[in-house]
C-alpha cells in the first residue's frame, strides 16, 4: 500500500536534499508514541539497525519519542 492508496492521502510531501529515487525503492517509516517506553526503546534499538543493514531507507517525522 502506498500513500496515494490512502483515503485522505497527503496533498504534498517535502524533501530536503538532492532527489534520488533509488532511496525510496525500499523504504519504511518508524512510527511510535511521543513518549517512548523502555520496551519501545529496546525494540527500536534492535529493529532499526537491522533495517539499515538490510538497505532500507528509514523515514521519520522527527518528533520526540520513537
Amino acid at each position: 500500500m502506498g500513500l496515494m492508496d490512502l483515503k485522505d492521502c497527503p496533498k504534498e510531501i517535502f524533501y530536503r536534499g538532492k532527489w534520488n529515487e533509488d532511496l525510496f525503492a525500499k523504504c519504511i517509516a518508524v512510527v511510535g508514541s511521543r513518549r517512548i517506553t523502555e520496551y519501545g526503546r529496546r525494540v527500536i534499538e534492535k529493529l532499526v539497525p537491522q533495517l539499515v543493514q538490510g538497505g532500507w531507507t528509514i523515514i521519520s517525522g522527527f518528533m520526540y519519542g520513537v
